[in-house]
């Protein structure tokens, strides 16, 4: 069983889930993880989720309906993670700071080219590749791939996914300010 940003994978090898740490207790109660519903099931969805939870649904659902993503990691400007759907084997600090340093290099470098702003950096190798794309000023939205991807439907997803987060990301930012005195 491994955690990851909140979220436990139990990584069956007939059924992957992700659940809220919150059902951790209901495991330990006995309570068998088939029986509970999966983040996207329609008894999940008429509960009223969290701003972390639906962060973690969008990545999630981006993770799930595109086979060629093995990761997504939702990040701030300054480099921290927000919301990840990771593997067991990387790290949201590994992939936070490989995302940092690649964006901040593609920022300089489109800067210095007069090509500024920045919207998408991509570095592709034969194990896969690493997308990140500008959500807004203050956050980013990156993908691991497989090799072998289609480049243009992950691309395609990505930009979905990021719209979705602009808007809840926006919403979020609205009802702080409500609340501030």
């Amino acid at each position: 069983m491994q955690r990851s940003s909140g979220f436990i994978n139990l990584d069956f090898s007939d059924d992957r889930r992700w659940f809220p740490a919150f059902i951790l207790e209901s495991l330990r109660a006995g309570v068998q993880p088939n029986d509970i519903p999966a983040i996207d099931s329609p008894m999940a969805q008429g509960r009223s989720r969290g701003r972390f939870e639906h962060l973690n649904h969008i990545l999630h659902s981006l993770l799930n309906n595109n086979p060629y993503i093995e990761g997504t990691v939702l990040l701030s400007n300054e480099g921290l993670v927000m919301a990840s759907a990771l593997p067991p084997h990387w790290t949201d600090a590994i992939i936070a700071e490989l995302c940092s340093t690649l964006y901040k290099v593609g920022h300089t470098t489109a800067s210095q080219l007069g090509h500024a702003p920045l919207t998408d950096v991509m570095v592709r190798s034969k194990h896969g590749d690493l997308l990140v794309m500008v959500i807004n000023a203050r956050a980013w939205l990156a993908c691991i791939t497989f090799p072998e991807t289609k480049l243009g439907l992950v691309l395609l997803d990505m930009r979905h996914a990021t719209e979705h987060l602009r808007t809840w990301l926006q919403a979020g930012d609205s009802q702080s300010l409500k609340r501030v005195p």
